[in-house]
């Protein structure tokens, strides 16, 4: 007899490689099948399930921020939500004219003599930072000053869907059970932030140890727990 296997979207936060969920796809059963996005910030809800409904959709940082949205746009279509410690709507960066002049001066920087030379070292340091948090792939992102350039993109797109999120928000919660998995470590302010946002959305508030922000490289163990169903992660 065959066995029904749920069909998640892994969402990866801004600038991290889908390799970041590989330590959660290791440990989860062939029951859970795990379709970690890549370059997906910019990308609509519609464009998110365009294949079809899931079972869940799991998102860390602003790819929380991109499945909160999914889940309070197409419940019908999104069966659960997991966010990993993920970007709060109330965090839609500078007002209009200071984030345009800010975006554009950022832009421009990419294209400065030596801007490429420069983005090519950073990326070799980002690659040995991530190999440190055994990530050892950083996914087909652009490299050099196109992969700034792309990232800034994205934290526009972000920064709008933050609008967006905060807006749908205040016509209710989701109407799909929602968790949201932050670090037990938070200060005072980021655990004001977990509570409210936990409230606005209905959620089931998890505070995981051992972890920082990125909670799918350090706590795969959680996430996977997180994701079938099991015992609260400790």
């Amino acid at each position: 007899m065959s066995v029904a296997v749920e069909r998640w979207l892994a969402l990866p936060g801004l600038g991290c490689p889908p390799s970041t969920f590989d330590g959660v796809r290791t440990l989860l059963p062939a029951s859970v099948h795990l379709d970690v996005r890549d370059r997906h910030l910019t990308a609509s809800v519609e464009d998110l399930l365009a294949d079809g409904p899931v079972d869940g959709v799991v998102g860390h940082s602003l790819g929380g921020l991109l499945a909160l949205e999914a889940a309070l746009r197409e419940p019908e279509r999104v069966g659960r939500v997991v966010l990993l410690d993920p970007t709060r709507p109330h965090e839609q960066g500078p007002a209009g004219p200071v984030r345009a002049a800010a975006l554009a001066t950022a832009r421009a920087a990419t294209r400065a003599p030596g801007a490429e030379v420069l983005a090519s070292a950073v990326d070799r340091a980002a690659a040995r930072w991530w190999r440190r948090r055994g990530v050892t792939s950083t996914g087909d992102a652009a490299p050099g000053t196109a992969g700034w350039r792309s990232l800034l993109d994205e934290l526009d797109a972000g920064w709008d869907r933050a609008a967006r999120v905060d807006a749908l928000l205040t016509a209710g919660p989701p109407r799909v059970p929602v968790v949201l998995a932050v670090p037990e470590r938070h200060g005072r302010r980021e655990q004001r932030a977990d509570v409210l946002l936990a409230r606005r959305t209905a959620a089931r508030l998890v505070r995981v140890a051992r972890t920082g922000h990125l909670v799918p490289c350090d706590r795969p163990d959680a996430v996977a727990e997180l994701l079938v169903g099991g015992p609260e992660p400790a």
